[in-house]
């Protein structure tokens, strides 16, 4: 066995043993609370199989481009299936892509129920605390009244709108990038280990013990109308935008309200369940940004600004009290080192770096 194929072997168990771990412990607090069929709701989810198919189809076609560029007139059968060799029948780079599709599916027909049963099993404990605690931070004022200062027109909410959005095209795009990469074996390994923690440890453990419904929801869960000025301007803003360019309107008012449906009729639907602290947006733009800075200085930077963007944007659309975003991009970025570690005494415990690994990331 090559000294690759060995390391895929220890990431592929490792990835397996995180996974089933996390699988098990949301299943066995699902069955406390009469919820275990819960669980079952994402094996063949149709918005989940369609993420996923527009997966591979957006690697065929890069794959594709890039075949036409680099390919042309007669050979390009004969390159196509030395591709085909070198890049999908090779067995660690199989193994690897193998192990990143599996882990983020298996993780997220276990994460979305979860999250679901957070504010109906422990319920939202944290927000008034968090309500009270949100103007210390800004002399007396809430974040939400500062972002709608600053940013609260139409073309702002709607640029603001659009970050928001695209947060959910970077998650995949990440995914994307190392399931293609055949190169950067640490940096892969270390990113997708840092991607899953984040979500696990982020998204399920700190939002469990921090539970909290947000602004948005704040008038729902405790009947206190205290964010609705805000909520009100977000509709008559979204009015003003829709008038406008309908398709830039403001998509977190109808995602809100599908969520809180969701919630009041006890629905078990794929993507649903309410989470505001830590934000889980912030952490993973943070995260991203991390990781960028391991490849490339000014890609660092950029997703850095990103995620300030998407702090301000938690905020300004009603998602997020500002504390949730200072406290998710720390636990974001911390991923990344926890990922470090965890691999240099698993899979890297007896290895040296490959050649070819990036500027900034160590196999010590």
């Amino acid at each position: 066995m090559s000294d690759r194929l060995k390391l895929e072997w220890r990431y592929s168990a490792l990835i397996a043993l995180i996974v089933a771990t996390y699988f098990a412990a949301v299943a066995w607090y699902a069955g406390q609370h009469g919820a275990l069929g819960a669980l079952a709701l994402g094996s063949l989810n149709p918005l989940m199989l369609a993420v996923f198919g527009s997966t591979f189809a957006i690697l065929l076609v890069v794959y594709g481009v890039r075949l036409a560029l680099r390919s042309r007139g007669p050979g390009m059968a004969a390159r196509m299936w030395r591709d085909v060799r070198e890049q999908v029948l090779r067995r660690d780079l199989l193994l690897a892509r193998v192990t990143i599709l599996a882990g983020w599916f298996c993780m997220m027909l276990a994460f979305s129920p979860f999250k679901s049963l957070i504010g109906r099993a422990h319920g939202f404990t944290m927000d008034p605390w968090l309500s009270q605690a949100a103007p210390m931070l800004f002399f007396g004022y809430h974040g939400w009244q500062i972002t709608h200062a600053v940013f609260g027109n139409a073309v702002g909410t709607a640029f603001l709108q659009a970050m928001y959005t695209v947060w959910f095209l970077i998650v995949w795009w990440s995914l994307i990038y190392c399931i293609a990469r055949s190169d950067k074996l640490r940096f892969r390994m270390q990113f997708m280990l840092a991607f899953l923690l984040c979500w696990i440890l982020v998204g399920s453990v700190a939002a469990y013990w921090l539970a909290s419904a947000g602004p948005c929801f704040y008038q729902g869960v405790f009947g206190d109308p205290r964010y609705a000025p805000l909520m009100a301007h977000l509709r008559d803003l979204n009015h003003q935008i829709t008038a406008m360019a309908p398709a830039w309107r403001v998509l977190s008012l109808d995602e809100q309200k599908w969520l809180w449906s969701s919630y009041a009729d006890n629905a078990n639907t794929f993507g649903a369940g309410i989470s505001a602290m830590p934000s889980m947006h912030v952490a993973f733009a943070a995260l991203v940004a991390r990781g960028a800075f391991a490849i490339d200085r000014r890609a660092g930077w950029m997703m850095s600004v990103y995620a300030v963007l998407i702090w301000i944007a938690s905020v300004h659309l009603g998602w997020h009290y500002a504390i949730d975003g200072i406290v998710g991009a720390p636990m974001g970025v911390a991923t990344w080192p926890l990922a470090g570690w965890i691999l240099n005494r698993t899979v890297w415990r007896d290895e040296a770096a490959p050649a070819g690994l990036p500027e900034g990331v160590s196999a010590a």
